[in-house]
């Protein structure tokens, strides 16, 4: 007779067994996090190259990660997204992904890096319960996606020190902070794993001359940088222009990069390449304290009772309601953003343009998943011809006809009543037999200077004896009055601009006041048609410029000493534009102001006027502040003098160009009082 096994015996077998399932079970899951969710490149990607081609150390480690390479064929600056910089902030990975898989830049080149911290998405912060991953809905069917830790997987780098001492600049910081890629940059080549990533991404940008580097992030509703764009200093005008293009969509703030925090994108790589940085926060339930479980749920929706409750007590810092703040808000404000940056860059290293992006309400009520393909990598068909955009009104036009000329296919657009000529990718400006140094009023068929008042007119030479030499004509009325100045032609290319201030130098009087005429402010570019002063160097990047600098900031340093020694009430710098991108030509036909202390009434009016058909022969949109550098943004905000650029578009005839020039400054002066109103 068989003796029965002893119930201690097998109750230890059953656990054994129970504790041999549940660690397979374990340890499936715990492998499953290093499996990759599928990224399926869309049309618009031409390469895809590894963070090790930058960094060889990296090759074989969980620090090599993809860099997607979307290059138009159109020479242009370059722009870097880096998504996933902290896997467990969801929507700047997700975004990057919306952009590998659906983006087609149409100028310039997009380099995304969407797990910028690869290592990281391969595990999940400790002791905070969350979810390995998180559904998306396609059109196609649902995807997943992981969801991963803020800082490197300790697998790859162990163990943390108790200080962290950012390499570069000695500051000390937590020993948590050890494996943060946002607290390694610049990085070392010879450094912990992720330094190496760090140097990595460094050494990408240095080497494709990288114009504008965007890291996306999420942050928690009560944190006071939120929502925000923190920007180096150097990208703070870009920042700022595009917070004002984006302002009638979302409320987002602009905070310059402090510069006594070290290792962070927006301070690092700043500082040690050329890029412009800029990082972006997002605000995301599921990074904060105050919520309920960190589930899938959580994620996506954002929704959690606990902050509602707690907005109600004022204990977040953005608008937190019962709706929550989804996944396709957060990824909505990153994409619009980007396309924003892209727009708004105007560098000498050329243009980029994203394409065709949704716009922010269309991804929020379209989700996200819109811009993503299916499961199996299902996409809509390609192919369809993608809308042109108004610059002037933001509206489509109708394309007429496409020809070949000069061996380029032209198309004409109607825009603004004019058929305008365009290859793609600059404006072809209409040629005009005007002679800018004889032309009068009639010429271009402009009858409201029709007065003749007796006046002291008087001439000043800058810059004199040198091929920059320039003349100040000063128009005095002996009736006390305001003064105005007039800096036309500063790009020397863009004649309308100083045609009109030349014809104004030798033929306006004034009943009041004193006006002060230069054209063409900049002389040496006029004669060659030319854009710079010399070579590449533009004045109007140059002011307040120096005296013992190079030619451009030596020409803005006159102009600026001068202006400064008048003290006019208001500035006047007459410009013209000649970009047309797809939904863009912010300076096409606009008013540019950077402070507006003192002429609201006078701006807003003129603005009404275009739009009402008293003044110029189209809409004239509003933008600021002006680029840094400009005399707009510098006699603005150094000297306090309110200054107001006027920007015609060089798609149009030069005469409707000129008149619209001549438009405006008689609308000035008439409201200032220096002239009679028609």
């Amino acid at each position: 007779m068989r003796r029965p096994i002893p119930r201690h015996i097998l109750s230890a077998s059953v656990l054994t067994v129970i504790v041999l399932v549940v660690t397979l079970h374990l340890a499936k899951v715990f492998r499953s996090a290093l499996v990759p969710e599928p990224i399926y490149p869309g049309p618009g990607v031409t390469d895809v190259a590894m963070l090790s081609d930058w960094m060889p150390a990296l090759k074989g480690t969980r620090g090599d990660t993809e860099v997607y390479v979307l290059d138009s064929g159109v020479e242009g600056a370059g722009m870097l997204v880096l998504g996933g910089t902290h896997p467990n902030e969801p929507s700047g990975f997700l975004s990057a992904v919306a952009l590998i898989e659906s983006c087609q830049p149409t100028e310039g080149v997009l380099y995304v890096i969407p797990r910028a911290n690869n290592s990281a998405f391969t595990c999940t912060d400790p002791q905070e319960a969350a979810p390995m991953r998180y559904q998306i809905d396609t059109p196609y069917g649902e995807r997943w996606f992981r969801f991963g830790s803020r800082a490197t997987n300790p697998i790859d780098q162990w163990p943390d020190s108790e200080v962290y001492i950012h390499a570069s600049s000695g500051q000390q910081l937590s020993g948590s902070e050890t494996r943060n890629l946002n607290r390694a940059y610049p990085g070392r080549e010879d450094g912990t794993f992720t330094e190496k990533v760090a140097y990595g991404i460094t050494s990408l940008i240095r080497d494709k001359h990288i114009s504008i580097t965007v890291d996306l992030h999420e942050a928690s509703p009560e944190y006071t940088t939120v929502n925000a764009i923190v920007a180096h200093e150097r990208a703070l005008d870009l920042a700022n222009i595009t917070l004002m293009m984006v302002e009638d969509q979302m409320k987002v703030t602009v905070e310059k990069s402090p510069s006594n925090l070290h290792g962070l994108t927006h301070r690092e790589l700043g500082d040690y390449t050329d890029t412009l940085a800029l990082l972006m926060e997002t605000a995301n339930a599921s990074q904060g304290r105050l919520h309920g479980a960190i589930d899938a749920d959580l994620v996506v929706t954002g929704k959690d009772k606990f902050y509602a409750r707690a907005a109600t007590y004022g204990a977040v810092t953005v608008p937190y309601t019962d709706a929550g703040i989804s996944i396709d808000e957060r990824c909505a404000r990153h994409l619009t953003c980007i396309a924003s940056f892209a727009e708004m860059y105007d560098g000498d290293d050329g243009f980029i343009s994203l394409g065709d992006i949704p716009s922010y309400d269309e991804i929020i009520e379209g989700g996200i998943g819109q811009m993503l393909a299916g499961p199996e990598g299902q996409r809509a068909a390609l192919g369809s011809i993608p809308v042109l955009q108004d610059p002037m009104l933001q509206k489509s036009p109708r394309a007429i006809e496409v020809s070949q000329e000069s061996g380029k296919t032209v198309q004409y657009l109607d825009i603004s009543g004019e058929q305008v000529a365009w290859d793609g990718t600059w404006i072809i400006e209409p040629e005009s037999q005007l002679d800018g140094l004889t032309m009068d009023y009639g010429d271009v068929g402009y009858e409201k200077f029709n007065h003749s008042y007796p006046v002291f007119v008087s001439t000043r030479k800058l810059l004199e004896g040198t091929p920059e030499e320039v003349v100040e004509y000063h128009i005095h009325s002996d009736n006390p009055g305001p003064s105005v100045y007039i800096v036309a032609g500063i790009h020397g290319d863009e004649r309308a601009a100083w045609f009109a201030g030349h014809l104004l130098q030798r033929k306006v009087t004034i009943k009041s006041g004193d006006l002060y005429i230069i054209a063409p402010a900049n002389a040496a570019g006029a004669r060659r048609r030319s854009r710079y002063v010399e070579g590449t160097l533009d004045m109007n990047r140059s002011f307040p410029g120096n005296l013992d600098g190079n030619v451009a900031e030596q020409a803005a340093y006159a102009i600026f000493s001068r202006i400064q020694e008048v003290k006019p009430e208001l500035l006047l710098d007459l410009h013209e534009a000649i970009i047309y991108k797809q939904s863009r030509d912010f300076l096409g036909s606009t008013y540019i102001f950077s402070i507006l202390d003192g002429i609201e009434d006078l701006y807003f009016d003129m603005l009404f006027a275009t739009q009402d058909g008293t003044l110029c022969h189209n809409e004239f949109a509003s933008t600021g502040p002006g680029p840094k550098g400009s005399v707009n943004a510098e006699v603005s905000g150094r000297l306090g003098i309110p200054a107001i650029t006027v920007e015609t578009f060089r798609g149009f005839p030069m005469e409707r160009r000129v008149y619209d020039q001549l438009d405006t400054v008689h609308y000035v002066l008439s409201y200032e009082g220096m002239y009679d109103e028609e």
